[in-house]
């Protein structure tokens, strides 16, 4: 991250994370989160338990990530990924 090539090209993907290990994993998380949830939509469709299950387990974890581990230097970017999930 201290590279200027680097920071230049990528530096949305990170911006306000705390740069230690769980700050930098958050952007992993996010969208191994958002897969999972597409891929148990998909191919899971004739077992509706077990969706809503896969589910509520990634956004519980995905809930104690952000509150407990607090990946973020402030937290305005918490607050509206909080606003931001609970109407999707």
């Amino acid at each position: 991250m201290e590279n200027p090539k680097f920071s230049a090209a990528f530096s949305s993907l990170y911006s306000n994370l705390k740069h230690n290990r769980i700050g930098i994993v958050y952007s992993s998380l996010f969208f191994a989160r958002r897969l999972l949830l597409v891929a148990s939509t998909c191919f899971l469709t004739s077992y509706p338990a077990f969706q809503l299950q896969i589910q509520l387990l990634l956004s519980f974890g995905m809930f104690y990530y952000l509150i407990v581990l607090v990946p973020f230097e402030n937290k305005s970017p918490l607050i509206f990924h909080e606003l931001h999930s609970q109407n999707h």
